[in-house]
């Protein structure tokens, strides 16, 4: 992957702010103060909960799927995690947009009935020698494309990791576990959804999961004193894109999403007195043609990007309304900060280089930062003024480049064959850990500590390469 710097954007000409691109009225756009409840699919609820898990007992390569007898309440030992994130990149690549997120009555909790059994993925575990492909021939679906992100990652509390990604009946999947001592299940958190969902932690024992169910509705799901919520719940709306969420403080969230107006919509957990969500969603105006990405860099900060109808990375913050960056991307932005007053934002350009562009009091110049990628960039923040990017390059092997302040580290491949945009975790002892389906399907992750990569580690289940 050659490494270029420019002084221009991708394909970069000067991109006046289209009219259907307004700057919201003060510091949002407010759209009265309907209450919200999702509209329930026919025939069943959305996401109907199922327990179960995933075992890899037995530890064979090329094993088939079966079918295991589930308790209707999860036998695991959870461990308790939790910490302040924020720093959350991105959402998944969304549909397309239109309409209106419209008047509904209060969001409310929606209960299924569990199911009595669930489809295990195959039973692969390698040594970590090993890379995230069947054959040595494999290609991925990435390549030829931007792959979307799949999978999801938080690192909550010490060297504690949570990974979960989508699979049998686009239910979602959890493994839980100390970095490079995971647990041998899968467990199941249940639901149906239509994009992947995204994780976020705002303190000790805290993990809270967003996805978007087939009613179009955002649905969370929160671990906390050692447990999981009994169900999902609904925070209503109509959307159009996976979320994203971000944390600015302990008992503080803000989700986000597309609604079907284009435009980047808003709920708060904790804006009011007393941990509760709002009661209803704000519109932050806009209309977007990608899933948001959100940052804050401290108390009362928000920092949203996503691609306008231009092709052009727009920005706003709860200071701002919406800016162009400029430019022109094939991928949803990321983003990230690792500091106040910092920002750096990633996409992949029409040349398919990944260009970057940071926030120090003014915007830099986009600079080219790798060669030629098939995926969106994955972002962590894993030292002080430090941050690490992964992506997939063309030979559809994962690659990494470190940023420290303004001095960027040499490109590094890590290799294997990735089927999905990776995700990637930084814990408080600084290991880094990244993940990626590979072309078995099942995850893969690779550990950066000591110095050095530990070499590709198979994980384990089945997951879908689309949703």
């Amino acid at each position: 992957m050659e490494i270029r710097r420019s002084q221009e954007g991708p394909e970069l000409v000067p991109q006046p702010p289209p009219q259907e691109l307004p700057s919201p009225t003060g510091q949002y756009a407010y759209y009265g103060a309907q209450q919200l409840q999702p509209a329930l699919h026919q025939n069943y609820h959305s996401p109907p909960p199922h327990y179960g898990y995933y075992h890899d007992k037995g530890r064979a390569e090329g094993g088939v799927s079966q079918t295991v007898d589930v308790p209707k309440k999860s036998r695991k030992k959870w461990w308790i995690i939790g910490a302040v994130v924020l720093v959350v990149v991105g959402a998944a690549v969304g549909g397309g947009v239109g309409g209106t997120l419209g008047s509904r009555k209060k969001a409310e909790n929606v209960s299924g009935v569990p199911t009595v059994s669930v489809t295990a993925g195959t039973p692969t575990v390698s040594s970590v020698s090993a890379s995230p492909t069947a054959t040595a021939s494999s290609k991925s679906v990435c390549h030829g494309t931007v792959c979307k992100r799949l999978i999801t990652a938080v690192a909550p509390k010490g060297d504690a990791g949570f990974v979960s990604g989508i699979g049998p009946s686009n239910g979602l999947f959890y493994k839980t576990g100390k970095v490079r001592s995971w647990g041998e299940e899968w467990s199941s958190l249940g639901g149906i959804f239509i994009f992947p969902p995204v994780t976020v932690s705002w303190g000790k024992g805290r993990i809270d999961v967003f996805g978007v169910g087939t009613d179009g509705a955002m649905w969370e799901r929160h671990f906390d004193n050692g447990q999981w919520s009994s169900d999902w719940k609904s925070l209503g709306g109509v959307f159009t894109s996976g979320p994203a969420a971000v944390s600015w403080g302990v008992q503080r969230l803000d989700v986000f999403g597309v609604g079907t107006d284009g435009a980047v919509w808003r709920k708060a957990f904790g804006r009011k007195s007393g941990p509760q969500w709002d009661d209803s969603w704000e519109s932050l105006g806009g209309v977007v043609t990608s899933p948001p990405a959100a940052a804050s860099w401290g108390s009362q900060r928000l920092d949203v990007v996503a691609l306008g109808l231009d092709s052009a990375i727009w920005h706003m913050s709860s200071q701002n309304g919406w800016t162009s960056l400029g430019g022109k991307f094939k991928s949803p932005p990321s983003i990230a900060t690792w500091g106040p007053n910092r920002l750096d934002v990633f996409g992949v350009g029409m040349d398919d280089n990944i260009y970057h562009k940071s926030w120090s009091g003014s915007w830099s110049a986009w600079e080219i930062v790798s060669g030629p990628a098939e995926s969106e960039a994955a972002i962590v923040v894993s030292d002080v003024n430090q941050l690490d990017w992964f992506a997939i390059g063309f030979d559809d092997g994962l690659w990494h480049r470190n940023l420290t302040g303004n001095q960027w580290g040499p490109l590094t491949r890590l290799g294997g064959i990735c089927n999905s945009a990776p995700a990637v975790i930084s814990t408080e002892s600084r290991m880094i850990t990244a993940f990626c389906v590979g072309t078995d399907n099942s995850i893969h992750s690779q550990t950066f500590q000591g110095g050095q990569w530990s070499g590709w580690f198979s994980m384990g289940g089945k997951f879908a390469l689309s949703v």
